[in-house]
């Protein structure tokens, strides 16, 4: 679950991703408001087909339908692979769906597909991005379509840091029957290998500039104090003055015997070197999310461990009295609790706030407590 992109921070995602793009009349401010659940926190990108090989059809997503008003999505998708942006925030794409669907998507910890939808009992369109493709679905999408998808599905996984498995197709959510987006008439493209193919775009875009190799400078050095000898100068007098010996001001003169000369140059103390900075201290690294099967009341495992141990740095739990916090990694319902209670200071609800432990959850748990993402 995550806070949905503003409008410029979309824009950078697609300029990010090499996405040809256009922007239709007033899209930034043209949503469906805060009707339903609002918007956000979203957990996904869902895939459509429009049901027409139309070439322009973006004031129809704009405007809406009769009984279905615009905007009918976030993006249109052209033939000739241009993303069309239609509206930003909340749009009538989605409709009532599965809520067995949602947790996994939100946990991307199904397999090949998600749990098959049979239930219409939760607000798709406050949970999910959608594009819409322009065609009918009764054959397949175009190849630039289809390049353009992987990409635009990749730009949105790599700012919220998901993987490929939030992405869905609009039947793998809600109303049983549906095809879309279809592949030919009444059957639904295979949505695991589009899953497969956007894991593929996702993992052959480097989303970070390598950082230049540091190298450590060399230490400066302060230069060796001098001394210019005056009548009445010796060795001694001067071993005594800075603090040295005799032998030692012979060694750094390279001197043979005692004499000294009046205005002869010596040197009284060795060169220093310059103090370093201390070490600005490196955060630790967040461990990686190893999946929702770990954290289930009873579950036994390292990740429970350093969950705890977060929970408690980050000031969003004490120890307890041995019935909740143990040393051993069991997930309690102390754990649970401590986890709910952090989902509902953040405003999440209903199943974002179920106390389970999805990608998001654990990202903003390790952040609280220091952690480097």
């Amino acid at each position: 679950m995550a806070t949905p992109m503003t409008a410029t921070q979309l824009i950078a995602q697609l300029k990010k991703w090499g996405i040809k793009y256009a922007e239709y009349k007033n899209w930034k401010t043209h949503n469906r408001g805060d009707r339903g659940d609002g918007w956000g926190p979203v957990s996904g990108f869902m895939v459509h087909h429009t049901g027409s090989d139309s070439k322009d059809q973006r004031e129809l997503l704009y405007a809406g339908i009769s009984g279905l008003p615009g905007p009918l999505c976030q993006f249109g998708l052209a033939q000739d692979g241009t993303v069309h942006l239609i509206g930003w925030g909340r749009a009538n794409h989605a409709g009532m769906g599965d809520p067995d669907v949602l947790r996994a998507v939100q946990n991307e910890n199904y397999g090949a597909n998600p749990p098959v939808d049979n239930q219409s009992t939760v607000d798709g369109n406050a949970r999910f991005y959608g594009v819409e493709i322009w065609y009918s679905g009764s054959h397949a999408m175009t190849d630039a379509q289809y390049t353009t998808l992987r990409k635009l599905a990749s730009a949105i996984c790599d700012f919220h840091k998901w993987s490929e498995k939030s992405v869905i197709g609009h039947g793998e959510w809600g109303s049983p029957g549906k095809w879309d987006p279809g592949i030919k008439s009444g059957v639904m493209m295979n949505m695991a290998k589009v899953r497969s193919d956007i894991k593929v775009t996702l993992e052959s875009k480097s989303t970070t500039t390598p950082k230049p190799p540091t190298t450590t400078p060399p230490k400066p050095t302060v230069p060796a104090p001098t001394h210019k000898v005056v009548k009445g100068d010796t060795l001694y007098s001067l071993a005594k003055k800075y603090g040295t010996t005799v032998a030692e001001l012979k060694t750094l003169n390279a001197l043979k015997s005692d004499e000294l000369s009046i205005g002869q140059i010596l040197k009284v103390k060795k060169a220093a070197t310059a103090p370093s900075k201390p070490a600005t201290p490196t955060k630790p690294k967040m461990p990686a999310y190893p999946g929702s099967q770990y954290f289930r009341v009873g579950a036994n495992n390292k990740y429970v461990t350093a969950l705890d141990k977060a929970l408690i740095k980050a000031g969003l739990a004490k120890y307890s009295d041995g019935n909740g916090y143990q040393s051993g990694p069991n997930y309690t319902e102390w754990t649970k609790k401590n986890v709910q209670a952090f989902q509902r200071s953040l405003g999440w609800s209903g199943s974002d706030a179920d106390g389970l432990v999805g990608p998001e959850t654990w990202k903003r748990i390790f952040l609280k407590a220091g952690y480097s993402a």
